[in-house]
């Protein structure tokens, strides 16, 4: 329950070392990417902005697994546990094989 209550807490101030760490591998991909492909400003800033908002999103979305998966398997472990890791595993296959098929 504390590990859920930290990182809710570190998502509602806006904590940037929490961020930081789950982004450090990916900012570095992102910045050798950035400098294949120049762009204008606009568009830059267009992209800098959805990115922005789709790792605010996908932050927010693990933060809110982390604290769910954590109920469910004090709630009930037998019953609900096995079918939401059955759920995450689909929605999750699905999303990466969608992003892999993108690229």
């Amino acid at each position: 329950l504390l590990p859920s209550l930290g990182a809710l807490w570190a998502v509602a101030t806006g904590a940037k070392f929490v961020a930081a760490y789950g982004q450090q591998g990916a900012l570095q991909t992102r910045t050798l990417h950035e400098a294949e492909v120049p762009l204008l400003g606009k568009e830059t800033k267009k992209l800098q902005s959805r990115r922005l908002l789709r790792d605010q999103l996908l932050f927010s979305c693990g933060v809110m697994n982390v604290g769910l998966t954590t109920w469910l398997q004090g709630h009930s472990p037998v019953k609900a546990y096995p079918l939401w890791h059955s759920l995450k595993v689909v929605v999750l296959t699905s999303y990466r094989w969608y992003e892999y098929r993108k690229q």
